[in-house]
């Protein structure tokens, strides 16, 4: 039950730690221990994690960007909007595969080359569509964009592949949408036994290291591109229906490492009267409160500032 190592040598004592492993007599895949360090009159305790390996999983990489990402995007009675963005993806990519879940009331294809268009229910949700796309990708990436974006020369996935390739711990990276360069930090206190409280406030954390231009962040816009399994592991919650810009980053808090380089960019299409749609797009009053109450059930907190 116990492993004792005593020794004069520094050189000896790292090099005996650095052949310890652990091999649990009872099955579990995550359990823990502590470790007592003394060394003259000083103690230490500190804990360590002992997990079963995993079994990796990879991707064929392919040699360009039309084996490494796959462009996602939702859709609600907007078709002119998506079919404009398609066109703008074609323009610059006309090779990359585009997947989009549809849950219009009256659905009509979206044709092209390389498309696949998932028909949903009517009017389920905008997280249900996007756990519909991103069961659907086959690739390392998927660039998640609204449907009524529009790529531009600023466009450069190939510039978001490779910053995440340089930093493998790196989960999502965000760019720019028009003018707007919007990210947020979330900062989570847990509080006591009535819950914890979040706080969403606008900027970033410290610039990474090596990558000009980009910095540290929790949440992002919704122009990104981001590890298939990592955004997988988090996923969308589909009891949010209409209106969710935080709640991917506030499930994937601690879990996700997210990144903001706004010098890529796309743009914002110009609005269009959609008096359906938008009666859609702003949900009564009730719904912002079961929104509200899954929050502060599901997260266990007493607080929310935005």
């Amino acid at each position: 039950m116990v492993l004792s190592i005593s020794t004069s040598s520094l050189q000896s004592l790292n090099d005996l730690l650095g052949r310890v492993s652990y091999r649990s007599t009872v099955y579990s895949i995550k359990s823990g221990d502590l470790v007592h360090f003394n060394f003259g009159q000083y103690k230490a305790i500190f804990p360590v994690v002992i997990r079963q390996p995993t079994v990796p999983v990879l991707y064929d990489f392919g040699e360009d960007v039309n084996s490494q990402v796959t462009v996602t995007t939702k859709t609600f009675l907007r078709y002119p909007e998506v079919n404009r963005l398609v066109k703008s993806i074609r323009k610059f990519y006309k090779d990359i595969k585009i997947i989009i879940a549809d849950d219009s009331l009256n659905p009509q294809k979206v044709n092209g080359d390389n498309i696949e268009q998932y028909f949903m229910p009517p009017a389920q949700g905008w997280f249900a569509g996007r756990n519909l796309v991103v069961s659907q990708v086959t690739t390392k990436y998927f660039l998640w964009v609204d449907d009524d974006y529009e790529f531009s020369e600023k466009t450069k996935i190939e510039k978001f592949v490779e910053i995440m390739e340089s930093m493998p711990e790196l989960d999502v990276v965000a760019g720019s949408v028009g003018w707007l360069k919007n990210s947020f930090k979330l900062v989570y206190h847990e509080g006591d036994e009535e819950g914890g409280c979040l706080t969403r406030v606008r900027g970033n954390y410290q610039r990474i290291p090596g990558i000009p231009n980009c910095f540290f962040t929790t949440g992002v816009i919704n122009f990104f591109l981001a590890r298939t399994d990592a955004a997988r592991r988090v996923g969308f919650d589909p009891l949010l229906k209409r209106v969710g810009h935080s709640e991917f980053f506030m499930d994937g808090l601690g879990e996700l490492l997210v990144a903001i380089c706004p010098d890529v960019g796309l743009n914002h299409q110009r609005r269009r009267a959609n008096p359906q749609y938008r009666k859609f797009r702003r949900p009564p009053r009730n719904d912002t409160d079961n929104k509200l109450y899954l929050h502060f059930f599901k997260n266990r907190l007493k607080c929310m500032k935005w």
